[in-house]
């Protein structure tokens, strides 16, 4: 160590010389000249995203829309995926479909087969006594022809009085549910008539291989509105066999003659399956897949009422869960899954990924009240990731709309595309603006501790002098005295 007498005069002494303050202050600046390197050596070594935006149209004619979406009260059925423009609501051909849809029970659960085992009834004489009772006591009251009219009309000469007489009083009963401005329930007609003369005067066994008659009915919904409302009725035809303790089923399939007998024979053998309450017999649907369409603004309807049933407008409910949707390249290998972002270019890119590509998952969409939908309103703008790869980010604003009692409710999912497209790039730092920020760094360090030395030196000094002078003055004060 050089004495301070050769040192240049500028510089203080505890930087030449082994002194405790002169230790401690290299102690600090090497520490602090530690953390300086790691966070420039970690900020080299990391490169972040960075968005810009650019006027391009290299994207390509089409898009693939994925989506995984349950309805919560339409039937399968009665449900298509369907591409309107927005301007005509004239249909739009889909490029490619590749979808699928699976019936949801009445609780959103996939519907699987089961069945149920039941034991002997001990009581089954005493049954058959008290329904025989009934039977006679309705027939005093209501009619036997009252009983066995069908409510076609209201205006038929009977009173329609007590729906629940009309299933007391007959074992089984196969009600055809219909309105006479369905075009669905017209067609069916003349074969109704075949499947009621088929039916009537035949005999089938029950659970407990009895045998029992089956009593086939209409009822006009348009007359007898209030009692299809209340029994849940939306879709026009809907065929049910009620027991007499008023549990029903629903025919699902397809409508034929053979079909609805083979039903009616089938289902009165079972002994499960049967509901008290029509909400525990409605079912929804999923779908799931994807669907490619022109690169065009326009709407997806998830169109309800387009199978073989007329959907009762002031009835339909098109709330839906949203599991997934989303917007891709439709020549894209490998599909996004719904909630898995991409991590390979940060926490930060995946983040945005995961909120801007599929904003609606997860999400559900319920109307509070009758001839309400919900309308979904998006702007897709296509986004290059930093690999190349053309992905769509999209917002989302959702509203419900109120429709006219004639009109169907359907779930619409509208988009625009904007023209630019987001371009993310990886940004890094050179090797030379490394090494230049840490001499600057070194440089800066070494001036900052210099200017810190004389000022912790020049203050001690200063207060060293100001107690010096304080006990010189006192020393003189007591020779004085």
């Amino acid at each position: 160590m050089l004495p301070a007498s050769l040192s240049a005069k500028w510089v203080p002494r505890d930087f030449v010389e082994a002194t405790a303050t002169g230790g401690s202050v290299t102690l600090v600046a090497y520490v602090v000249m530690l953390v300086l390197f790691v966070l420039e050596m970690r900020s080299f070594l990391d490169s972040r995203v960075v968005s810009t935006l650019s006027l391009s149209d290299a994207n390509g004619p089409h898009f693939r829309i994925n989506l995984d979406i349950d309805m919560f009260d339409i039937e399968c059925r009665n449900l298509r995926v369907v591409m309107l423009d927005d301007l005509d609501r004239s249909p739009i051909r889909l490029i490619s479909k590749n979808y699928g849809l699976t019936t949801l029970d009445s609780v959103g659960q996939r519907k699987r087969s089961h069945s149920t085992k039941v034991g002997p009834d001990t009581d089954e004489d005493e049954d058959e006594i008290r329904h025989k009772q009934t039977m006679q006591k309705l027939e005093a009251t209501d009619g036997r022809k009252e009983l066995d009219s069908d409510w076609d009309s209201s205006h038929d000469g009977f009173k329609h009085q007590s729906w629940e007489h009309v299933l007391e009083y007959h074992d089984f009963t196969l009600i055809n549910f219909f309105a006479g401005w369905c075009s669905h329930c017209r067609k069916f007609a003349p074969m109704w008539e075949d499947i009621a003369a088929q039916i009537q005067g035949n005999k089938f066994q029950d659970a407990d291989g009895r045998e029992r008659a089956v009593k086939p009915m209409k009822v006009n919904c348009v007359d007898f509105g209030d009692l299809c409302k209340q029994q849940g009725i939306d879709a026009f035809p809907t065929i049910r066999l009620y027991r007499r303790d008023q549990n029903f089923t629903r025919f699902n399939g397809k409508r034929s003659l053979d079909g609805i007998v083979s039903w009616v024979r089938d289902t009165a053998a079972q002994s499960f399956g049967w509901k008290k309450h029509h909400e525990e017999l409605e079912d929804g649907c999923n779908i799931k897949g994807f669907v490619i369409v022109p690169r065009v603004p326009g709407h997806i309807e998830l169109m309800a009422g387009v199978g073989d049933q007329d959907l009762e407008p002031t009835t339909t409910n098109v709330s839906h869960h949203v599991t997934h949707f989303s917007f891709e390249d439709p020549m894209s290998r490998f599909p996004r899954r719904e909630n898995t972002p991409n991590f390979q270019w940060g926490l930060e890119y995946a983040m945005k990924e995961l909120v801007y590509q599929s904003p609606l998952d997860g999400r559900s969409f319920v109307t509070d009240s009758f001839h309400q939908a919900f309308d979904h309103h998006m702007m897709v703008v296509s986004a290059i990731a930093p690999n190349g790869m053309n992905t769509y980010q999209f917002s989302s604003r959702d509203r419900t709309s109120r429709l006219n009692a004639s009109t169907v409710p359907q779930a619409r999912f509208f988009f625009e595309i904007d023209p630019f497209s987001i371009l993310y790039q990886t940004q890094g730092k050179k090797w030379y603006d490394f090494v230049t920020m840490m001499l600057s760094i070194l440089g800066g360090l070494f001036v900052l501790m210099r200017l810190f030395t004389r000022l912790s030196l020049s203050t001690a000094s200063t207060l060293q002098r100001s107690s010096g002078k304080g006990a010189t003055s006192a020393a003189s004060r007591g020779l004085l005295t």
